[in-house]
């Protein structure tokens, strides 16, 4: 029987959404007949609602360990509003950078060192050869890349970036290269890395070229008990978003706004939305602010609208995330708001939605006449195949476990 240790700071009942990809992956490997081990946080400060992929860890659950977090109270408590707070937030800033000075900010900086030892025992005492860290946060992946110095070829050790590392930081040239060295480190002594997305593949192979042959892909998935296709409302008056309100994008946030005043239609915000992030059209007639919802919830939901409003921040217009394939399986109408990319030109091609860009100077009455013939040309079905569904891509990660 294989064996394989995932370390992730996200995890079950964690519903943060960094700890649903590998969430997944462990339940079908499970089902794989691998044995599954899990080191991860006991952090759930976020876990406002039910974990939605709780159900994942059923079967292992007694071979998950929940180590403490030890976040430091200035990532945890940022904007501290009493003076004890204050005084906790400036000694534990002070000391951070003082004993790590390269990123305080990281959330696993003072966790990686417990997990590191956790594993480094898992490994020996159950005779483990594969082990998957994924990040970010991003020193938790450094700390334990570093168990193939200490153990050597028999540690089968694979990196999963979820999000880019160095690679699309706009950050100051100290800070950059001090995480660069990390980077390097990472790249260099893991056996596999897997990357979600093709434009990051090729961006790690134009700085790691050196490492161009362990760079696989493994795309974001979705759960196709789940998500699979069902027949939308056919109300292109009835629009939802779910997912975060991205701050420093005023111009879409002020596109839409425009759009909302001038066409009849009533658009739906499942998000948490925090007061530095808000905008005036928040404060539209149409728009209803109705709060976070979970997975499951959000999937009944989406029968019942029309369109799917894809905001998409300059970090994202190039990379498919998991929550875009998700929406492209239901067979949703997608209405993509941004400058132009990967994921634009996906809707595009694949005829499954309209894409406002930002940058184009666009009349507003010019906006909605193409909309609207975009929805009289819609024909919804699922655009996805198999091929992205969690049980198919799990089979990229067993056929590369010793």
């Amino acid at each position: 029987m294989k064996k394989v240790l995932i370390i992730a700071f996200f995890f079950p009942p964690n519903s943060t959404i960094g700890g649903r990809r590998w969430a997944y992956h462990a339940k079908q490997l499970h089902k794989n007949k691998v044995d599954v081990y899990v080191i991860t946080s006991d952090y759930v400060y976020d876990n406002k609602h039910e974990c939605p992929w709780y159900n994942t860890i059923e079967g292992f659950e007694n071979k998950i360990y929940y180590l403490k977090h030890s976040q430091p109270t200035y990532i945890l408590n940022m904007k501290p509003d009493n003076l004890i707070d204050k005084i906790k937030y400036r000694l534990d800033l002070m000391k951070a950078r003082i004993l790590k000075s390269d990123c305080v900010y990281d959330r696993s900086l003072y966790f990686s060192d417990s997990a590191y030892k956790k594993a480094k025992r898992i490994i020996i005492d159950n005779d483990i050869t594969n082990v998957i860290v994924t990040g970010g946060p991003f020193h938790l992946m450094y700390r334990i890349s570093l168990l193939k110095k200490e153990l050597g070829n028999r540690l089968n050790l694979i990196a999963d970036f979820r999000d880019p590392w160095t690679e699309k930081w706009n950050i100051s040239d100290e800070f950059q290269a001090k995480q660069r060295k990390k980077q390097d480190i990472v790249m260099k002594l893991t056996d596999i890395i897997f990357v979600p997305d093709q434009n990051l593949i090729k961006e790690q192979i134009n700085i790691w070229n050196s490492c161009q042959k362990k760079i696989q892909l493994l795309p974001h998935g979705f759960d196709s008990e789940i998500f699979n296709y069902m027949p939308s409302s056919r109300d292109f008056k009835k629009w939802f978003y779910a997912g975060t309100v991205y701050p420093k994008m005023d111009k879409e946030y002020h596109l839409l706004e425009n759009i909302l005043n001038y066409i009849e239609v009533e658009l739906f915000f499942y998000t948490i939305i925090k007061p530095e992030t808000e905008y005036p059209v928040f404060n539209n007639r149409n728009l209803h602010s109705l709060g976070a919802i979970n997975q499951k919830d959000l999937v009944e939901k989406t029968r019942n609208f029309g369109v799917a409003l894809y905001l998409a921040p300059d970090a994202y217009k190039e990379y498919k995330t998991t929550k875009f394939y998700e929406l492209v399986n239901t067979g949703i109408f997608i209405l993509y708001v941004g400058r132009l990319g990967e994921v634009s030109k996906y809707i595009i091609e694949h005829k499954i939605g309209f894409v406002i860009d930002v940058d184009a100077v666009q009349d507003v009455v010019e906006i909605t006449r193409d909309l609207n013939n975009a929805f009289n040309c819609f024909e919804p079905k699922p655009y996805l195949s198999k091929e992205f569904s969690f049980e198919n891509l799990t089979q990229i990660i067993y056929k590369n476990l010793l």
